[in-house]
């Protein structure tokens, strides 16, 4: 499996106590099998039971959902989430036209919630 991360761009802000926006940046071909970090902190002090990701596509398409304390995901074909406290990572299968744009990957639990903007830009060859 292939992790294209040609370029790289980050940034965050926080608009209120319970609400972070994070930005980043992918680079990858057409194609190519493609994993999308989405990394939070919720996690950092010991394991969160309520916790509840949403990845969406760049036309707002629900493509995976993943609710730990129901031991519940969701994912729609040719893409999958892979789990770690702290990391849930969207896997592109095969990168189309449609995937390039922004995603957002939704972080919940109970009154605190992230939203991690990914961007993922074609690279052309030439």
């Amino acid at each position: 499996m292939l992790f294209f991360h040609y370029g790289f761009n980050a940034r965050s802000r926080s608009i209120s106590a319970h609400l972070k926006v994070t930005a980043l940046q992918l680079h990858s071909p057409l194609m190519q099998t493609l994993r999308m970090p989405c990394e939070y902190d919720y996690e950092a002090q010991g394991a969160v039971e309520q916790l509840s990701v949403q990845w969406r596509s760049p036309k707002s398409q629900l493509l995976c959902h993943f609710i730990k304390h129901k031991n519940y995901r969701n994912c729609t074909q040719g893409y999958s989430a892979r789990y770690t406290p702290g990391n849930i990572t969207l896997i592109i299968q095969k990168v189309k036209e449609e995937d390039f744009g922004k995603h957002v990957c939704s972080v919940s639990k109970r009154h605190a919630f992230l939203d991690y903007v990914i961007e993922l830009v074609q690279v052309t060859g030439g």
